[in-house]
């Protein structure tokens, strides 16, 4: 009897989680960025989904460039992560669109990327206008940043 439980326990929550993952496509498909982007987790860490990195940048690009910052910021960890990702990935965009979203961690991963020169000129001034504005969005790591870099002028 129990055999028979547990068997009926795997294949109700497999069903009901590749329900969830048509759920999250319908969603996503009428624009709903937030579902965007959980579907694009599913397909980054193969959760429900055959893992499809170049799948997920297209979900968190689309939740992007419909103003949700999670997704500029997935996107931009993707292409952090993997230097295999499509040529058309701008990590600083992605992230500055993210910060000006009021993402604090966008804003503090675009400090970072100034402050490193990585994908783009080295500039510590716009290094610090970046992690300003995290501490001021209240990221404690933005602020200690932020500190070191004028503390260091």
């Amino acid at each position: 009897m129990k055999k028979v439980f547990y068997i009926f326990i795997v294949v109700f929550t497999t069903f009901a989680f590749a329900q969830n993952i048509n759920d999250l496509r319908t969603l996503c498909d009428r624009y709903d960025t937030q579902n965007c982007v959980k579907l694009g987790l599913a397909y980054e860490h193969g959760n429900g989904v055959k893992e499809n990195k170049v799948k997920a940048a297209e979900l968190y690009k689309k939740a992007c460039e419909n103003n949700n910052s999670l997704g500029c910021l997935s996107l931009s960890m993707m292409y952090q992560k993997a230097n295999s990702m499509p040529q058309d990935s701008n990590l600083i965009t992605n992230l500055l669109k993210d910060c000006a979203l009021n993402s604090r961690s966008g804003c503090f991963w675009a400090g970072l990327i100034y402050k490193s020169g990585v994908d783009v000129e080295e500039d510590t001034q716009k290094a610090k206008e970046y992690f300003a504005k995290s501490c001021a969005l209240e990221l404690k790591d933005g602020c200690a940043e932020y500190i070191r870099l004028f503390v260091s002028d």
